[in-house]
C-alpha cells in the first residue's frame, strides 16, 4: 500500500521514541510504590490503590472489539512484562524500554498489513483512539494505523527519560506534517519545529536516539528550504516565492541567528530577493541544482 510513506515518522525514529523537556524529572522519594500489576493492567479490569483500598474500574466492553487490544495482548504484552520485571521507576531504562518500542512499532507493521480494512475516516475522530496505544491517520485517500506516541509516553513516563518523554511527544505532535506532496502545517510552524530540534539536541546530546534526532531535523530542513510538489518555495503557476515561505524566512532571519539553518535561509531569501521574489527556470534551476546539492547533497 502506502508502507514508505505512512511511516516517515516511524522510519526516522524508529529507535529514537523518546520523551519530552524533562518536565516530568521524577525524583524516587516522591515517588509511589505500585505494583507491576497495577502498573500493567491498564487494560479492562485496572485496580487503583487508594489509601489501601481497591477500587475496580468499570468494564468497557466496547473495546474488546477492537483488533488493537487483541494485537496489545499477544504481540506486546509479553514484552511489557518483561519490561516491568526489570525496569525501575524513576531511574532511566530508556535501552531496556527500545525492545519494547520495537515490539509496538513491529505489531503496528502487522496491523497495517492484516486489519487495516477494519477502520475507516470515521474512526480518525473516535474517542476511543485518544486512549489506544494506536490512532487512526489519512493518508492520500485512505487510513492507517499510527503509533499514539503521546498516549506511551503517559504509560512509561516512570520508566524513562526526560528525553525519551519529550521526544514521544515531539514525535505524536508531528505525525502527519506532510500529505499528498504537501505540508499540513505552516512553513512557519515548520521553522519552530527546527529551532526546537536543535534545542533538543544540545539539551540531550547523550540521548540514545540522537542520530535519529539529527536524521529528522535534516529531513526538516530539506521540508523548509525546497518545498514540496504541493507546497512549493516558488510557485510557477503563481510566478512568484510562496508569501508564507517568504514571511517565515523573514523570521527566520529576524529570530534565528544561532541556527545552523541560518546560513542557507540567508542564502535563499536574498537569491530570492535579487530576482524581486518571482519565479524563473534560472531561480529553479539554481535552486535544485546548486542550492540543493550544496545544503542537502551527500
Amino acid at each position: 500500500m502506502i508502507l514508505k510513506s505512512r511511516y516517515v515518522v516511524v522510519g526516522i525514529c524508529i529507535f529514537t521514541i523518546v520523551l519530552v523537556t524533562g518536565i516530568f524529572v521524577l525524583s524516587k522519594h516522591n515517588l509511589k510504590t505500585e505494583t507491576q500489576e497495577e502498573i500493567t493492567e491498564n487494560i479492562i479490569t485496572e485496580q487503583r490503590v487508594t489509601n489501601n483500598t481497591k477500587v475496580p474500574v468499570k468494564e468497557d466492553n466496547s473495546k474488546n472489539k477492537k483488533s488493537d487490544r487483541q494485537y496489545f495482548d499477544k504481540y506486546i504484552k509479553p514484552e511489557e512484562a518483561k519490561f516491568f520485571k526489570v525496569a525501575k521507576i524513576g531511574e532511566d531504562n530508556d535501552k531496556l524500554f527500545e525492545s519494547l518500542i520495537m515490539a509496538y512499532v513491529q505489531t503496528l507493521d502487522k496491523m497495517n498489513s492484516e486489519v487495516i480494512n477494519e477502520i475507516s475516516f470515521d474512526d480518525i475522530s473516535d474517542e476511543y483512539y485518544k486512549t489506544s496505544w494506536v490512532k487512526i491517520l489519512p493518508e492520500e485517500g485512505e487510513v492507517y494505523y499510527s503509533l499514539n506516541s503521546a498516549h506511551i509516553s503517559e504509560k512509561y513516563k516512570k520508566y524513562i527519560s526526560p528525553a525519551y518523554y519529550e521526544w514521544l511527544n515531539h514525535l505524536d505532535k508531528t505525525a502527519k506534517i506532510t500529505e499528498d506532496a504537501g505540508l499540513t502545517i505552516s512553513p512557519d510552524e515548520l521553522r519552530e519545529y527546527i529551532i526546537y530540534l536543535e534545542n533538543f539536541k544540545e539539551k540531550y546530546p547523550d540521548f540514545m536516539g540522537i542520530n535519529n534526532v539529527k536524521s529528522m531535523l535534516k529531513w526538516y530542513g530539506e521540508l523548509y528550504l525546497m518545498g514540496l510538489d504541493n507546497t512549493m518555495v516558488f510557485n510557477r503557476w503563481e510566478n512568484r516565492m510562496n508569501p508564507d515561505f517568504k514571511s517565515s524566512y523573514e523570521n527566520f532571519l529576524n529570530e534565528n541567528q544561532d541556527s545552523v539553518y541560518y546560513p542557507a535561509v540567508k542564502e535563499l531569501y536574498e537569491k530570492a530577493k535579487e530576482n524581486n521574489f518571482q519565479w524563473s527556470e534560472k531561480i529553479q534551476d539554481w535552486h535544485w541544482q546548486i542550492f540543493y546539492k550544496k545544503y542537502f547533497g551527500e
